[in-house]
């Protein structure tokens, strides 16, 4: 079904943040929009903000609403794209709101709520990023910042149904409340994320992860829950808290990748690679849009007679001097912003394109595409292929979709 979520800046920071939006993302109302699990999503509201006007394609709209001193983008979903006047229509609409945001107690209604999260009555992450800038003090080092991410949330949300996970992230909070009664700004950082200082001297990673071992009560369930944990020391904190947790996430992120344990404190290289990976995500994403990948075929022979038998579609990215940037490099940072989806996809329709231009020939063979996690979790993918087969009138025993190992290990993990 069509989805639809709002998304505005609340304070002087303009950090933008969930306003509201379908029943799918009601657990993230309060929070960045960056923590939503859509890189879509994620990317079209920043270019909303960023160029100063609606944003349209063929599967969605973002409409831009502007008051005297704040703005707001709306991401709609549709079935059929909207005609010409539709969208007109809707702009005019959309305008007159924007005058009258200034002249309402919405925004401030909406402010108020935004630094409490409702399910767990915690701080959000709103609150967090303001109460921590009160910690950055030059020359000291008495706290740590502990980061902790629930490790696949959204599968027990599939699972066990919402309710169950609510109840989940409530023992949780209870758990650290009750074994850190000194911790300050306990917080909901994101959907499935908790944050809170302690004080260096009586705090003990071992501990931790012994507390957060035990099974948790949720609903008539018993939980073993996984964590990842990311850490950051009081010296590291920067003047303003998104920085501050910025650097955190940073750790964070390190030990999702689980070559450093469960657990990676922040150390300031960090941040020199996290700005190297954005780099490498961001030249992708807009050499993708200009259609500066390449497919490449790599034939596959008959070892008897060196008869052409099939061929694999590789994907590749030219670095612009003649060389090319490793797919070991840029394929997994793909899959990490969520653009290997939509690469995915166009690797397929450049297979089938390919595969009629030889039919075209007389030459009748197998191209093999590769299929990666994301992909083959999208909901409705294999009905997507079948799709583009018959888009392209292709002959299905002519397309054979690899399944990297990575897949495999995914399900068994």
């Amino acid at each position: 079904a069509p989805r639809g979520v709002v998304c505005g800046s609340l304070g002087d920071n303009n950090q933008v943040q969930v306003l509201g939006g379908c029943a799918e993302f009601s657990a993230f109302i309060g929070q960045g929009v960056e923590q939503l699990d859509d890189g879509r999503i994620i990317l079209q509201v920043q270019n909303c903000f960023a160029f100063g006007e609606h944003q349209h394609t063929e599967h969605d709209t973002t409409f831009l609403l502007k008051s005297k001193n704040r703005q707001a983008a709306i991401y709609l979903e549709y079935v059929s794209q909207p005609s010409l006047t539709q969208l007109q229509f809707a702009e005019i609409f959309l305008t007159n709101v924007s005058v009258g945001l200034d002249n309402v107690r919405l925004f401030n209604k909406l402010r108020d709520a935004a630094y409490k999260d409702v399910l767990t009555g915690l701080a959000n992450r709103t609150d967090f990023i303001q109460q921590v800038e009160k910690y950055h003090r030059l020359n000291s080092n008495e706290y740590v910042f502990i980061l902790i991410d629930v490790a696949h949330f959204s599968d027990i949300n599939n699972g066990l149904g919402q309710e169950v996970g609510n109840h989940l992230l409530i023992a949780i909070v209870e758990r650290l409340k009750q074994e850190y009664p000194s911790a300050k700004l306990l917080s909901r950082i994101g959907a499935d994320v908790f944050g809170f200082l302690i004080e260096r001297a009586g705090f003990d990673l071992n501990e931790l992860n012994e507390n957060l071992s035990l099974p948790f009560a949720a609903a008539e369930h018993l939980l073993p829950v996984n964590f990842k944990i990311g850490l950051c020391e009081q010296q590291d904190f920067q003047a303003t808290g998104i920085e501050t947790l910025k650097l955190a996430y940073i750790a964070l992120n390190h030990a999702k990748k689980g070559n450093q344990g469960n657990t990676v404190c922040y150390t300031p290289d960090m941040e020199e690679q996290m700005a190297w990976r954005l780099g490498i995500i961001r030249q992708l994403r807009q050499d993708f849009e200009n259609n500066k990948l390449e497919v490449w075929y790599q034939p596959q022979l008959a070892f008897s007679d060196l008869s052409l038998k099939g061929c694999e579609a590789l994907l590749r990215w030219p670095s612009g001097n003649g060389n090319y940037i490793s797919p070991a490099i840029f394929v997994p940072l793909a899959e990490d912003a969520g653009l290997i989806v939509e690469i995915g996809q166009w690797v397929l329709e450049q297979a089938c394109q390919q595969q009629k231009r030889l039919e075209a020939q007389g030459v009748e063979i197998c191209i093999a595409v590769n299929v990666s996690v994301p992909q083959f979790k999208v909901k409705g993918y294999a009905q997507q292929v079948k799709d583009t087969l018959r888009k392209y009138q292709v002959t299905p025993k002519n397309i054979e979709l690899e399944v990297t190992e990575s897949v495999v290990l995914d399900e068994l993990s």
